[in-house]
């Protein structure tokens, strides 16, 4: 079995987050094998937000970090001509 797998970062337009897309193909060596393609999208938090917030959101955003040692980072701001690019990028590598 042969992996590649094929990268694209999207940077957030209000620059606080980032998408990564990733397009895996797996190549079985064996006559007339298909080959089998997943997509994988990761949320990256980059920084902190430009409005200050409220105390109960503080403590909400603090709350998640400590139970799950993680930040949020569940919505990326994408502009259209990045959107539109983004979708060509899948198309072109989901149908390869």
């Amino acid at each position: 079995m042969e992996v590649k797998s094929k990268e694209k970062f999207i940077k957030c337009s209000c620059c606080c987050s980032g998408l990564l897309a990733e397009v895996e193909t797996e190549t079985f060596n064996l006559p007339l094998a298909i080959p089998d393609k997943t997509l994988y999208i990761s949320l990256f938090n980059r920084c902190g937000y430009d409005e200050k917030l409220s105390w109960t959101r503080r403590i909400k955003f603090l709350w998640h970090i400590f139970t799950t040692g993680k930040p949020w980072a569940d919505h990326v701001v994408i502009k259209k001509e990045e959107a539109i690019e983004f979708a060509d990028w899948l198309r072109k590598n989901l149908a390869e």
